[in-house]
């Protein structure tokens, strides 16, 4: 499976790879040099072979209705409307073929837009809060399993989601309708400043209208819009067609005050991104210190170095799950326990939960423990070690009830990926039933 180290999987740099593959397609028929044509058609077959090794399928269709657009651009305008009926028909089939392509896959993501449209409901009129996705999402997941099954074919598929997998959708459970309004204010104003400019007929805006129309379409089925990379490749769309010159565009009062507006916007937009990728940057750097000073033995600058996170980056969350672990490390309990109870105002996921039972036990705090290990294992219910590990918590306490029963569980539970840890877990099981049941 191809993949770049600065994605978080193939899938995603997939879609930064038809971004730039749509990027280049514009320019090679409106080139005399030999040798330029030469290196664009290569770098389109590079791109395209990389399209293809990605098996990302949002950047296909992302792609697909790209390319199309600049088909539709290039043809005559009598054939135009003829290609946009058969580009909606390719899109619909593609849409049908890549939902049976990978089927487990779909029907995650369809178990997540269930849950994420709940969450929408309850919290449509303000939303939950810009970045609480990831800390608001496997709650709701964990409310679900509480009432559904925890071994059937859904929850074989769910995992710790930190993304809504459709950008819209996540931006409104996060903002609510005030974010809904500002997204229609500015897709508004993107369309219109790229209509005006397509009169032109320019190959550097088709270019760039391309690479925006594949983000727009993934956004839809992914999560590109979270990632660096591709923020930074929107930017540079974005800012290629508020800075571009146009004849007439601003000749009354209302489109001077609409361009202002949108320059505004795509400022604003630049500013924040540049915040965040030094932000994001210095925070892994202290973390990456901290985890070596951990590994080596030094324990109390580690702490230090956590510490240090969690103040200057408050909202990004797991730094607060880093430095509870060093806490506990270090046989601090009670810190450990107070600063992930703060962390999870900003991030959750199982192994938060497993993490927060082991420090209630303890504690002695019995009846907490118990019910974070049951969050962990409804938060995740296809991972047999969080059952395991509640197993073990009701032998410990010698509650053969409960150990007989999740012993149980733990044997008939589906396996997703069959391994030697798994085989390890189920023999240890096995031992601890026969001993209850003696």
């Amino acid at each position: 499976m191809f993949t770049f180290s600065l994605f978080p999987n193939s899938s995603i740099a997939g879609i930064c790879i038809a971004v730039l593959l749509l990027f280049l397609i514009p320019f090679i028929s409106r080139r005399n040099n030999k040798w330029l044509i030469f290196l664009l058609t290569s770098g389109v077959l590079f791109f395209s072979a990389l399209l293809l090794l990605s098996n990302s399928r949002a950047g296909w269709l992302g792609f697909a209705v790209g390319c199309s657009f600049v088909f539709c651009r290039y043809s005559s305008w009598q054939k135009r409307w003829v290609l946009v009926l058969l580009t909606l028909g390719l899109f619909f089939f593609l849409l049908l073929y890549l939902y049976f392509y990978k089927q487990d896959s779909s029907a995650g993501r369809t178990h997540i837009y269930s849950i994420s449209l709940e969450m929408l409901s309850d919290n449509w009129v303000w939303g939950i809060g810009i970045g609480k996705f990831k800390a608001r999402f496997n709650e709701y997941q964990a409310d679900y399993f509480f009432t559904h099954s925890i071994d059937n074919k859904r929850a074989l598929l769910a995992d710790n989601t930190f993304y809504a997998f459709n950008d819209y959708l996540q931006w409104v459970i996060e903002s609510g309708i005030i974010g809904l309004l500002l997204l229609q204010l500015f897709l508004y104003l993107t369309i219109s400043r790229i209509i005006h400019l397509l009169k032109q007929n320019r190959p550097i805006i088709i270019a760039v209208t391309s690479a925006l129309i594949c983000v727009a379409v993934a956004a839809l089925f992914s999560y590109p819009l979270q990632v660096i990379p591709i923020q930074a490749l929107v930017l540079v769309c974005l800012g290629s067609i508020v800075f571009c010159p146009a004849q007439k565009l601003c000749v009354s009062k209302k489109q001077k005050i609409t361009s202002f507006t949108y320059k505004f916007l795509i400022l604003l937009l630049v500013v924040v991104f540049v915040s965040k990728v030094w932000n994001e940057r210095d925070r892994i750097k202290i973390e990456k210190k901290a985890f070596c000073l951990a590994r080596a033995g030094y324990k109390t600058d580690a702490i230090k170095l956590c510490k240090q996170a969690v103040e200057k980056y408050p909202g990004a969350g797991y730094n607060w799950v880093l430095y509870a672990q060093q806490l506990y490390y270090a046989n601090r309990l009670q810190e450990a326990y107070e600063n992930l109870n703060k962390g999870m105002f900003y991030y959750i996921d199982s192994k938060v939960y497993e993490l927060k039972a082991v420090i209630e036990q303890e504690l002695a705090m019995y009846s907490k423990a118990e019910r974070s290990y049951l969050r962990a294992i409804h938060m995740v219910p296809n991972r047999m070690g969080s059952r395991l590990n509640l197993l073990k918590f009701y032998v410990y306490h010698n509650d053969k009830t409960n150990a007989i029963y999740w012993a149980n569980a733990i044997l008939n539970m589906p396996v997703k990926v069959p391994s030697f840890k798994i085989d390890t877990m189920l023999q240890e099981t096995k031992t601890i039933l026969a001993m209850m049941t003696k």
